[in-house]
C-alpha cells in the first residue's frame, strides 16, 4: 500500500495569497501607519503647548526640526504598518492536519511582539522626555539624538524583516533594498504632512511672536529676583505694553502698573522686582530709552532684556536675558529735542541709583557713536572684535563709556554694543580669577560646597567692581 508523503517547503508561496487579501492587508497597513503618524504628531504638539511659560516665551520649532521629527515618525509608523500588513497576510487560519510552518510562526511573532515591545518602550521613553520638557530640560546633543534616531530606524526595520529575509531566496538583498527604498519614499512623502498646522497653532497658542535681538551673553548673576514679564510693541507709533495676563496698556499707564505690581509683593521683595522685556530687535532705541526713563522715575533701576542666543541649538521653552542697570544719564532723554554734550566736571543733576554715575570723578571718557548700524570711536568705525578689545583695555574705575545714539538706532544695535561690553567684563573677570569654577566638581567635597561657592561669588563680585561696566547715555546731535 503506497504511503503519502508530506511536502515540506522552507520557502513561502505568496501566490496562494488572494488579491483581495493583498489589497485589504495593504490598505489596513497604510491606515495603521497614518493613524500612528497622526498620534505622534498630536502628542508632540500637546507636549509643546503644555510646556509654554505664562508669556509664551518659547521659540517656535524651526521647519528643519519639524521635518526631521516628521521623517522619524513617518519611518516608525510605516515600519509598524508594514508589520501589520505582513501579519495580516500570514495570519490565515490553517486546517487541523496541515503542515505547521515554523517560519510562518516566526514571522507572525516578529511582527506582533517586536512592535508591541518597541511601542511599549518608545512610549515610556517619549513620556519621560515630554515630562523633562515641562521643566525646560531639552537635549543638548541634537546631532547625537539625530544619529540615534537613524540607528533606531535601521535596527527596527532589519529586526522586523529578519525571518522573512532569510526565506525569500537568492534575490533577498535586492528585494530588501527595493522594499526599503519604497518605504523611504513613502516616509518622505508622509513627512510633509502635519495633522496639526504648526504655523496656525503658533498664532493661537502664542499670539505675540518676537524677532528677538541676538546676543551670546546671558545674565549670570546669582542674585534672586522677581521678573515681571512685559511685551513691548510699537503700535501705531505708540509704545504698547502687554502684561502676563495679556492686558494691554500704554506708556502713560506704566507708573500705575508698577505700583500695582509692587502691592502684590512683600516689602522686602520690592527692591528685587525687575521688569523683563520682550521686544523685537528693530524696535526704535530712543523709544526704549523713554521706557527706561519712566522706570527710573519710579525708582526702578534694573531692567532685563530677553535675547536670542544663537549658540543654543534648541531654545524653545525658556528665555535668556541680559540685565542692565539704569543710571541718571537716562534723564538726557526727557524729550526728543537734540541736546548738547552734557559730560562735564560740574555735572550736578546726578541722582543716585546704584552705582552712581558721577562723571566728574572719571579721568577718562571714551565716546562711542551708534550711527546707521556702525560703531564709531574718534571718527573711526570699529568692528565687533575691535570694540571688544577696546572695552577690555579700558575696563577700570577711572573710565566711563559714553553711548551716543542716532535717531534711527535700533534695539539690536544697542544689544550688540552692550553685549560686547559685558563680554569684555566676563573675560577680564575670568582672566583674573584665583578660584576656578571647575574645582567645584573636581576638588571640593560636598560638605564644603557652600564654603567654596561663597568664596567663588565673593571673588567674582570684587573682580566686577575692579572692572566695572560704567555707561553714560545720550542722543547724538
Amino acid at each position: 500500500m503506497p504511503t503519502s508523503k508530506i511536502q515540506i517547503n522552507n520557502t513561502l508561496d505568496f501566490s496562494v495569497i488572494s488579491k483581495q487579501r493583498w489589497i485589504l492587508s495593504l490598505i489596513l497597513g497604510l491606515l495603521s501607519s497614518l493613524a500612528l503618524y497622526a498620534f505622534f504628531d498630536v502628542v508632540r504638539e500637546t507636549y509643546r503647548v503644555i510646556s509654554l511659560s505664562f508669556m509664551y516665551t518659547y521659540q517656535p520649532v524651526s521647519s528643519f526640526y519639524v521635518f526631521a521629527d516628521n521623517l522619524f515618525f513617518a519611518f516608525i509608523s510605516l515600519i509598524i504598518g508594514n508589520s501589520i500588513t505582513l501579519a495580516l497576510l500570514f495570519s490565515k487560519s490553517q486546517k487541523v492536519f496541515a503542515y505547521r510552518d515554523s517560519n510562518r510562526k516566526r514571522i507572525l511573532n516578529e511582527q506582533v511582539f517586536l512592535n508591541l515591545c518597541f511601542m511599549h518602550w518608545y512610549l515610556r521613553f517619549g513620556i519621560a522626555l515630554g515630562f523633562f520638557s515641562l521643566y525646560y530640560i531639552d537635549s543638548e546633543f541634537p546631532l547625537e539624538a539625530f544619529l540615534f534616531k537613524i540607528l533606531l530606524i535601521v535596527v527596527l526595520y532589519l529586526e522586523s524583516m529578519k525571518t522573512l529575509n532569510r526565506i525569500i531566496g537568492k534575490k533577498r538583498f535586492k528585494l530588501l533594498l527595493a522594499h526599503f527604498f519604497i518605504l523611504t519614499l513613502l516616509s518622505l512623502f508622509l513627512s510633509y504632512f502635519n495633522v496639526v498646522n504648526h504655523e496656525i497653532h503658533n498664532k493661537i497658542a502664542a499670539p505675540s511672536t518676537f524677532n528677538l535681538p541676538v546676543s551670546t551673553i546671558k545674565d549670570e548673576s546669582s542674585d534672586f529676583r522677581y521678573n515681571v514679564l512685559l511685551e513691548i510693541h510699537n503700535t501705531n507709533n505708540e509704545i504698547e505694553f502687554k502684561s502676563e495676563n495679556r492686558k494691554s496698556f500704554y506708556l502713560n499707564d506704566l507708573h500705575s502698573f508698577i505700583i500695582n505690581e509692587k502691592t502684590s509683593f512683600r516689602v522686602e521683595e520690592i527692591p528685587r522686582i525687575t521688569p523683563t522685556f520682550l521686544i523685537n530687535r528693530d524696535f526704535p532705541l530712543l523709544k526704549l530709552k523713554k521706557i527706561e526713563l519712566e522706570l527710573f522715575k519710579n525708582n526702578t533701576f534694573r531692567v532685563n532684556y530677553v535675547i536670542k542666543n544663537p549658540e543654543v541649538a534648541l531654545d524653545f521653552y525658556d528665555y535668556n536675558y541680559i540685565s542692565k542697570r539704569i543710571n541718571s544719564s537716562i534723564e538726557n532723554f526727557q524729550s526728543d529735542n537734540i541736546k548738547e554734550n552734557r559730560i562735564s566736571k560740574d555735572t550736578t543733576s546726578i541722582r543716585p541709583p546704584y552705582p552712581a554715575i558721577l562723571i566728574g570723578n572719571y579721568k577718562k571718557r571714551i565716546g562711542i557713536k551708534v550711527l546707521n548700524n556702525n560703531y564709531i570711536v574718534n571718527g573711526i568705525t570699529l568692528n565687533t572684535d575691535d570694540l571688544l578689545q577696546l572695552f577690555k583695555n579700558n575696563l577700570n574705575k577711572e573710565t566711563v563709556f559714553e553711548y551716543s545714539y542716532a535717531k534711527n538706532t535700533t534695539y539690536q544695535d544697542f544689544i550688540t554694543l552692550y553685549s560686547l561690553h559685558l563680554e569684555a567684563q566676563r573675560q577680564k573677570v575670568n582672566e583674573n580669577r584665583t578660584i576656578k569654577e571647575n574645582a567645584l566638581a573636581m576638588e571640593i567635597e560636598d560638605s564644603n560646597y557652600w564654603i567654596f561657592d561663597s568664596k567663588f561669588k565673593e571673588e567674582e563680585k570684587k573682580l566686577k567692581n575692579k572692572f566695572p561696566v560704567v555707561i553714560y547715555e545720550d542722543s547724538l546731535d
